[in-house]
């Protein structure tokens, strides 16, 4: 489910806005989506579009090149409208991620 949120955010890349205040760098367990989580963070404060080719610019410069691994998120995920979703399904155990309370999903 980590990777479908992510591909979800690379294919629609307005989805990381509607779900960063629901999903923090804690709820991915992979090390790698914890980079990927980081650098979405980061091209969104900036004011950077998020999609696969700034991501993968992004993690390359701090030396985790995943173009492929990319490739294969957005495989995983239909389309970016169902990310929220899908953080549901991440998030799961009543809204807590990795033991932490999270902000409520609004349905």
């Amino acid at each position: 489910m980590e990777a479908a949120v992510i591909g979800g955010c690379l294919i629609h890349g307005d989805a990381y806005a509607r779900v960063m205040a629901k999903v923090g760098v804690t709820a991915f367990k992979a090390p790698r989506h914890q980079v990927i989580w980081r650098v979405m963070g980061g091209l969104h404060r900036s004011g950077v579009p998020i999609d696969f080719v700034t991501v993968g610019y992004e993690c390359a410069k701090l030396g985790s090149p995943m173009d492929s691994y990319l490739a294969t998120t957005i495989n995983l995920c239909p389309s970016g409208i169902l990310v929220e979703g899908y953080v549901r399904q991440l998030l799961g155990n009543g809204g807590v991620s990795g033991g932490r309370p999270t902000v409520a999903i609004e349905e």
